[in-house]
Formats: structure tokens, C-alpha cells, sequence
């Protein structure tokens, strides 16, 4: 019987190769191979290659969750708390960018429900940054919560949607971060801003300036 050890290797090369070569381009026969292992060994532990991909996409979401709470956890200020998470999932999408746009493609229901798995927490936290931003007096009068929030959660999940296999991760993660960082300001009242500008250096050290 293959072992837990064994389990966690295969579907660590998947992703590596699933992010390389995409879904369609990667068999089983060739995550065997890169481990040197039997396919009586792949099967006795994935029946299918469907079984892996779900394995790889769930383990990958798992780590975005666990990530995005972290996040959540180093800060009571709502607007640093949203751009560590922005900033996080960021750089998550851009190491897995192929993964994440395949999935969607390939993959859709199975990723949607993914999504749906481990997005619910963290959705249930940010509202609660933000819903404790406006008491605090944070945003603007104006907002509507609701809209922000579902900005925030399109920006995350769809910042990685490029179909460019030669696209340079690094810079559209700075890119993201700036947009994100822009936006974020937007909803701010006169006060926040103001609070913001005197501890700019923690929002320079967030998005790598």
C-alpha cells in the first residue's frame, strides 16, 4: 500500500508539472515517470487523473484560504488587512496563474465548487473588516458595502486570468497590488486618508516598494 509520504510527493510534482505543461499536456505515465515510481502505485492511491486534479486544485485552495486568514490576523486595520490579502493572493495566483486559468476552463464546476469551499470563511471575515471600517467612520458615507466587498472578492479570484505563457508574474503582481492599493483608498474617508498617509511605510512595505 502506497504510503502518506508518497501521496504528498505525487501530488506535489502535478502541480509543478500541471503548472508547467498545463492539464491536457501532462499524463499520468509522465508524473510517474519524474518520480520513478510503478502507475500500479499512482492508481493505488488516485483511480483517475480527475482524483489527482481535484487533489492538486483542493490542496492549492486549501493554502489560499489558510493565507487570506493569515492575512486577516496581522492587522485590525481594515485597509492593511485588505491589501495583505490582496497582496498575498496575489502572489499565490502568479505562482499558480496556469493552474488557476486551466481549472476554470477545463475544470469549471469542480473549481467552482472549490471556490465556494474555502471562499466562505474568508468572505464572512473580510465583510466583517470592512462592515467594522464603516462603524469606525473609516469609509466614505456613501459606499455600499456590498459592492466593495464583491470588487475586492472579483479582484482576487480574477487577477490571474491571462492566456500568456510568457507573462511576467513579478510585474503584474506589483501591478495588482497598485491597483488594489488604489482602489482601496477610493473608499476611504478624509480622516482614514489622512491616518494612511502617516503610516504610508507600512503600505510600501506591503506592496514591495
Amino acid at each position: 500500500m502506497a504510503s502518506e509520504k508518497t501521496k504528498t510527493r505525487i501530488v506535489e510534482t502535478a502541480i509543478e508539472l500541471f503548472n508547467k505543461e498545463g492539464f491536457k499536456g501532462v499524463t499520468m505515465d509522465d508524473i510517474a515517470n519524474s518520480l520513478h515510481i510503478s502507475k500500479r502505485t499512482m492508481y493505488e492511491i488516485f483511480a483517475s487523473k480527475n482524483d489527482l486534479v481535484r487533489e492538486c486544485l483542493t490542496q492549492i485552495h486549501r493554502e489560499m484560504a489558510e493565507l487570506r486568514m493569515e492575512a486577516i490576523s496581522k492587522t485590525d486595520e481594515p485597509m492593511l488587512a485588505t491589501l495583505y490579502i490582496m497582496h498575498l493572493s496575489a502572489e499565490k495566483w502568479s505562482k499558480y496563474w496556469r493552474i488557476f486559468g486551466e481549472a476554470e476552463r477545463f475544470y469549471p464546476e469542480m473549481n467552482a465548487l472549490l471556490i465556494r469551499t474555502y471562499g466562505t470563511k474568508f468572505k464572512e471575515s473580510l465583510r466583517s473588516i470592512i462592515d467594522e471600517a464603516q462603524r469606525k467612520g473609516d469609509l466614505r458615507k456613501s459606499i455600499d458595502i456590498d459592492v466593495a466587498l464583491d470588487v475586492i472578492l472579483y479582484s482576487i479570484r480574477n487577477s490571474q486570468r491571462n492566456d500568456n505563457d510568457l507573462i511576467d508574474t513579478s510585474a503584474f503582481s506589483s501591478r495588482l497590488r497598485e491597483a488594489c492599493y488604489t482602489y482601496l483608498r477610493g473608499l476611504l474617508s478624509t480622516e482614514a486618508i489622512e491616518r494612511a498617509d502617516k503610516n504610508a511605510y507600512k503600505f510600501k512595505e506591503i506592496l514591495g516598494d
